[in-house]
C-alpha cells in the first residue's frame, strides 16, 4: 500500500513541476484571457483556470488536443505550399501548350479564333 502512495506523491511532485512550465503558464493566460472576454472577472477566471490546471487528468487532455491542433495548424502551412504548386501546374498545362502552337504557327493566343482554330485541326 505504502508503493501506491510513493508513486501517487511522485506524480504529484512531477506534476507539480510541470504546473511551472512554459507551456502551462501560456496555457493559464490564454484561458484567463479568454474567461475575461466572457465577462468573467478576473479574480473568478484566475480561480477557475487555476482549478482547471490541478485537475491533472483533465489538463493533461487539454493539453494533448491544443499540441494537436498546433501541428494540424503547422501542417496547414504544407498544404498550401501543395495547393500554390498545383496551381502553376494547372497554369503552366493550360497556357503553356496554347503559347507554343502560337508560336509554331504564328498566331496570336488572344485572338478569339485561336481557340477554333486549334480545334479545327485536332482531328
Amino acid at each position: 500500500m505504502s508503493n501506491d502512495s510513493s508513486e501517487s506523491n511522485g506524480e504529484d511532485a512531477t506534476w507539480e513541476a510541470q504546473l511551472g512550465s512554459k507551456e502551462i503558464q501560456e496555457v493559464r493566460k490564454e484561458l484567463v484571457l479568454k474567461y475575461t472576454s466572457l465577462g468573467s472577472s478576473p479574480e473568478k477566471a484566475e480561480k477557475e483556470v487555476d482549478e482547471f490546471l490541478n485537475d491533472q487528468e483533465r489538463c493533461e487532455q487539454y493539453l494533448d488536443m491544443r499540441r494537436y491542433a498546433q501541428a494540424q495548424a503547422d501542417d496547414l502551412s504544407v498544404n498550401f505550399g501543395q495547393i500554390g504548386l498545383a496551381f502553376f501546374i494547372g497554369l503552366a498545362g493550360t497556357i503553356g501548350p496554347k503559347l507554343l502552337v502560337s508560336e509554331w504557327c504564328n498566331l496570336d493566343p488572344l485572338d478569339p479564333l485561336f481557340d477554333c482554330y486549334i480545334n479545327s485541326r485536332i482531328p
